[in-house]
This record gives structure tokens, sequence and C-alpha cells, in this order.
């Protein structure tokens, strides 16, 4: 790069106070002895003062009250989520309620159980033990 074309990016830098002095220095000595450098540097700041005074002339109180203006409107012309229309034709949303309202129905309704039947309580087991007195004889006769 050379030595203007580092001047000429340092010239801005150096209006805006961001160089050192040591580098201001070096700015200015070359400014001093380069009319092309010496151009660009008032073209520069004929510019930074157009722009300063057109900035001077703008009401910034209007501004900032349209800007909030713009941006209440823009709000409001948004429609929130909850708010936004569902165009559903009246047969589909008739069908679609009478879905939802038997689901309901088959889900609160109580489900039909079996009858249940008590366990039986066990019974009194009685053991009974025989012994050789008990025995009772009996007749066998045949039928023949």
């Amino acid at each position: 790069m050379s030595e203007c074309a580092e001047v000429q990016r340092q010239i801005s830098a150096l209006y805006d106070g961001e160089l050192g002095s040591a580098e201001s220095q070096r700015v200015l000595a070359h400014m001093a002895t380069c009319e092309d450098c010496r151009k660009f540097s008032d073209s520069l700041e004929l510019l930074r003062d157009q722009v300063a005074s057109a900035i001077g002339r703008i009401d910034t109180a209007s501004l900032d009250e349209a800007f909030f203006q713009n941006l209440a409107k823009e709000r409001m012309s948004r429609t929130s989520w909850w708010r936004t229309r569902i165009s559903v034709p009246l047969p589909v949303l008739g069908a679609s309620i009478l879905v939802l309202l038997l689901a309901l129905v088959l889900a609160l309704r109580p489900t039909q159980q079996q009858p249940q039947t008590p366990a039986k309580a066990p019974s009194k087991i009685r053991t009974v033990v025989l012994g050789p007195q008990d025995i009772v004889k009996q007749e066998i006769r045949s039928p023949l």
C-alpha cells in the first residue's frame, strides 16, 4: 500500500481524534508535502461540515415523535395469535364438535364391570376320624 493510500485512510481517524500524537504528526507532515492528500483532506472536511449542518437543521424531536407514532401503528396493526380469525366451513365445525362430544361422553361413561361374586368364605372343615368301632357292615345282595 502506498504512503498516500495509508495517509488517506487515516485522515478520518485524525479528524475523529483516534490517532496518537506520533501518528497524527506523521499524517500532518505528509499532508504538508502532498497536494493529493491535502485535497482529499479538504474534501473530507467539507463533507463532514455539510453533514453536520444538515443534521443541525433536522428537528430531531419531530423525528422521534414520528418514529414512535409509526411504531405504535405497527404494533396495533399486528394481530395477536389468539385474535387470528380462522375460517372453517360450518358443516366441518359441527362435525368436529359432535366428534369431540362423543369422545367426551365415551371417556366419562362408567365402564360396565362384571359383577364380582363374593369370595366364598372358607367353610369350616371338620375332620372326622373313624375308628374300627365305627365301621358299619352292610349286606350286599346281588340282584340275580
